[in-house]
């Protein structure tokens, strides 16, 4: 019975511990989205397909940043656009282009017309308690009253502060044909239709109708920071035939801010002066001071510094992959021996030094971090050079000098240099214990990308450089 227990122990331990290991690694992706005609996209909804949720829309510039999976899959979707599906494949940039619905028919000329005439007033935003009140005017255009097209009028208030939108209540107006069309259509009963609530009686005349248009919605913080923004949409009894969207009015107008005056300085809220963070390619470089067993490629385990090293460098490498903000792009490594022995050897063992020194240290790393991480490696043998400078700055220069006599002698030939250099007297009690150990290492060089802000100096630096 004991047994058995232990064995349920020991696997649901093999579970968890298995399970650490299929945590999807997330990132953060940023980027663009675009129309088919080079126009910036505002409020286009991103939503992370395996989990369906909606992670971000798209700013007024059609800019996004959202943190997903490495390997997982982003769906965009904007009114009057076709929706698009993109695999991240461990990308923090991607920049997408929706292609529009709208399609080429006879009225073209009246699509046109409706859509630069459609113009709004100087619009406001006020707040009265805590209910967000949008009032404005817009025109709609002459051109509406015959046509067989409905246009859609949707503001949006969308809340800066904690990047939120809502939905307000929509405007619909529809052209003469339009309205006689659906009023006849066989067995359709204009209740079906979800916007009909919303249409407008027409009064039109000759220059077209002014909408005065008012609607308020509930906030929390009255001292967050607000815009408004309007979605046009044109559309005939099956399809889009355009959409547009813009912003009409900024911030609060609230009649009794002067009462919140106050000497102290006060926290800026408005985005257009936040610093935007940026990605950037960074790099970081160094030395694993490794030892290594005599002759082998094997590390000397019984060696303590060997551990902190590896767990340095590892720890390093760990904070990187844990933060959706950063990215690993390239890990370089080079092994290194020591001159001592026949050359062609010890380039060998350099190469299996740097393999055994990858695997120790990349072990740890996630499948997708590895995955989408391009590994550059090398080796070589160091020269008896590196030992002459070291005794130089060590003072030895009688000895330096002997080495230096002897890799002149031989210049290229590392191996006559080695068999003369053992016959020195004091090879092993010099040579050996103080400056071979310092040549068998194994350098690393990593380049990362990380999305964050600019550090207060780079910003002095670019300042500098060019203060616009």
């Amino acid at each position: 019975m004991k047994s058995f227990i232990q064995i349920c122990f020991l696997s649901a331990l093999i579970f968890l511990l298995s399970g650490v290991d299929i945590i999807a690694q997330n990132l953060r992706v940023a980027g663009v989205v675009r129309g088919n005609n080079e126009e910036r996209l505002a409020g286009v909804t991103i939503i992370n397909k395996e989990t369906k949720k909606v992670v971000g829309l798209t700013d007024e510039d059609g800019k996004y940043s959202v943190i997903v999976p490495v390997n997982g899959i982003l769906n965009f979707t904007c009114l009057g656009y076709d929706g698009q599906d993109i695999k991240v494949k461990g990308r923090q940039i991607i920049d997408v282009v929706l292609v529009s619905t709208a399609v080429k028919i006879q009225e073209v000329s009246v699509v046109a017309k409706i859509k630069n005439k459609v113009i709004f007033e100087p619009s406001e935003i006020e707040v009265v308690g805590n209910y967000f009140h949008l009032r404005t005017r817009f025109k709609v255009p002459a051109e509406m009253f015959s046509s067989n097209t409905r246009l859609i009028v949707q503001p949006t208030l969308y809340n800066i502060t904690r990047k939120k939108g809502v939905l307000l209540k929509p405007v619909v107006t529809d052209g003469r044909e339009y309205t006689l069309t659906q009023e006849r259509m066989y067995e359709f009963d204009l209740k079906n239709d979800p916007l009909e609530p919303y249409i407008r009686k027409s009064e039109m005349t000759k220059n077209g109708e002014l909408v005065a248009y008012h609607d308020s919605a509930y906030i929390e913080n009255l001292k967050e920071d607000f815009r408004a923004d309007i979605r046009l949409s044109l559309e005939n009894y099956n399809r889009i035939l355009f959409t547009d969207s813009f912003q009409i009015a900024r911030g609060l107008v609230n009649p009794l801010r002067f009462f919140e005056y106050k000497l102290k300085a006060k926290d800026i809220t408005d985005e257009r002066y936040f610093p935007k963070p940026e990605l950037q390619l960074r790099n970081d470089r160094g030395e694993v001071e490794l030892s290594f067993l005599p002759g082998k490629a094997d590390i000397n385990d019984r060696d303590p510094k060997n551990a902190s090293e590896l767990a340095k460098l590892r720890e390093r490498l760990s904070s990187i992959e844990t933060n959706p903000d950063a990215k690993l792009q390239t890990f370089s490594i080079l092994g290194v021996s020591s001159p001592e022995g026949p050359h062609d050897k010890n380039l060998v063992l350099a190469k299996k030094r740097m393999d055994l020194a990858v695997n120790r240290i990349l072990s740890h790393l996630n499948k997708e971090t590895l995955d989408f991480l391009k590994i550059q490696t090398g080796s070589k043998v160091e020269t008896w050079q590196t030992a002459i400078e070291m005794m130089r700055r060590d003072s030895l220069f009688g000895q330096a000098q002997d080495l230096q006599n002897i890799v002149n002698k031989y210049p290229d030939s590392p191996d006559k240099q080695w068999r003369a250099i053992i016959r020195l007297p004091y090879y092993r009690s010099v040579i050996v214990p103080h400056y071979l150990p310092l040549m068998r290492r194994v350098e690393y060089n990593f380049d990362y990308s990380i999305y964050r802000f600019l550090t207060d100096a780079e910003i002095k630096e670019l300042y500098l450089k060019d203060y616009k």
